[in-house]
């Protein structure tokens, strides 16, 4: 998230479910007990080490036999018109000099925004795995794991219907995914 071009030292391509050439680390990474030195970028939002994934299936990340690490774990298609391709870089990275928690103003005031749209008949249904009760949506920092964490109020009435969830970060970049409620 550094607003310099450096984090566009390295573009994986436009593509859908695609994934880089094996990058190599300038240091050896001990990820749970085995010893790694490279990775792999995956286009679904995810790295991986011994291999690329090049496919997403909607499961837990404990159901993959690969070693992951996936701070967003999604189908990306990275071809339409107004995506952005997989940029990165390593290193030190900051956002307006701040380290890991760049702060609660990260999303843009106005943002996010959800609003109701037909549901695709080909949509894969994920059950939610963890459900927050909220008095409103609202965001944290976990500084133990130095993840956001975002809670999104919905209600009773979306019930069988589809809605695209978008927020927009202060640096402009743009997100969405769909969700169909059940219930």
């Amino acid at each position: 998230m550094n607003k310099t071009t450096d984090c566009n030292e390295n573009v994986l391509n436009a593509n859908d479910d695609s994934s880089t050439a094996p990058v190599p680390l300038p240091f050896g990474v001990n990820f749970y007990g085995s010893s790694f030195q490279s990775l792999w970028v995956n286009n679904n939002g995810n790295v991986t080490f011994g291999g690329p994934l090049s496919t997403y299936t909607p499961i837990g990340l404990a159901g993959t036999s690969s070693q992951i690490i996936a701070p967003f774990f999604a189908d990306a298609d990275t071809r339409s018109a107004g995506s952005q391709p997989v940029a990165y870089v390593w290193g030190e990275t900051t956002y307006e000099g701040l380290g890991g928690d760049f702060g609660l103003d990260v999303i843009k005031e106005g943002s996010p925004t959800s609003a109701r749209v037909s549901c695709p008949s080909d949509a894969q249904i994920v059950a939610v795995e963890e459900v927050a009760t909220a008095g409103a949506s609202s965001l944290s920092y976990d500084v133990d794991t130095q993840t956001y964490n975002y809670v999104w109020k919905t209600e009773p009435s979306w019930a069988g219907t589809c809605r695209v969830f978008q927020k927009v970060l202060g640096d402009g970049n743009s997100h969405r995914a769909t969700f169909r409620f059940v219930r």
